[in-house]
């Protein structure tokens, strides 16, 4: 049970149906993607161990109830669990194309780099984040065929969702940076001001999320379903600027899933 609660079982699931949602839309979903979902699944799960064993410091301050912080699981254990999903994730992209594989290998590296340095830097960490959470559904069309206009949207959707999120965390998470001298932008900025900031992404995101149906590229199902995910983001902009950001990262994720279920609507419409 602690390592199911330790790679995020959540987090695994929305990006393994963010990949396939990624092939789908460009209408080559297939044995190919749903490998690269697998695969994406495991670097994700893997990332989250390392970067478990990485924070335990700042966990105990943070994040108490997590199983490595809580010394439910060792460090080394959290470190061996990771290098073995790291590689499962590396192993199962062999079968894709090259350029895919490419990109597997990138975002291992990229977890890893980031639970090691770039968490520590104001907002680097954050756009490398909501990078690789764009990069998924783009992963998912280079596994299949290629990649398609309606694919890069949902990237967009997807790293401006994460983004916002990332950096209430970092809010969150102020005291315990604090204590390993991390400079996040919390800490460089101020709790009041990355909030504003995180607000401000929220407003990006919401903006991206009507755009591609006012480019005419979504259809209006598209723009029906797509009312909870834009009302959602809001919301959490609301409780972000009114200093409660553990409840806006919560509202940020369910406007992830409720995201992918607009997107699938849209997939449903152009079949």
């Amino acid at each position: 049970m602690e390592w199911i609660k330790a790679i995020r079982p959540v987090n695994v699931v929305l990006v393994f149906f963010t990949v396939l949602l990624g092939a789908a839309l460009c209408g080559c979903a297939d044995n190919e993607a749903i490998i690269a979902g697998i695969s994406a699944a495991l670097i994700l799960a893997g990332g989250n161990l390392f970067n478990d064993a990485v924070d335990i410091p700042v966990d105990r301050i943070s994040h108490p109830e997590r199983p490595a912080a809580a010394g439910k699981l060792s460090k080394s254990a959290c470190l061996w669990g990771a290098g073995i999903l790291f590689s499962g994730g590396i192993a199962v992209s062999l079968y894709l194309p090259t350029s895919a594989l490419i990109v597997a290998v990138v975002a291992v590296a990229a977890l890893v780099l980031y639970s090691l340095v770039l968490v520590r830097l104001p907002l680097i960490g954050n756009f490398v984040i909501a990078g690789l959470s764009a990069l998924a559904a783009i992963f998912g069309a280079l596994a299949s065929c290629s990649v398609c206009t309606k694919t890069v949207w949902m990237a967009v959707i997807a790293g401006l969702l994460h983004l916002p999120r990332e950096i209430f965390k970092d809010v969150q998470d102020y005291d315990g940076d604090l204590a390993v001298g991390r400079k996040t932008l919390p800490i460089l900025l101020g709790k009041q001001k990355s909030s504003h900031f995180a607000v401000g992404a929220c407003a990006v995101a919401m903006i991206a999320i009507v755009a591609p149906y006012l480019g005419g590229v979504f259809s209006d199902y598209y723009l029906s379903a797509a009312f909870v995910p834009f009302v959602l983001v809001g919301v959490a902009a609301v409780f972000g600027e009114r200093g409660y950001p553990h409840t806006a990262q919560k509202y940020l994720k369910f406007a992830m899933l409720f995201g992918l279920v607009a997107l699938f609507v849209e997939f449903m419409a152009s079949r």
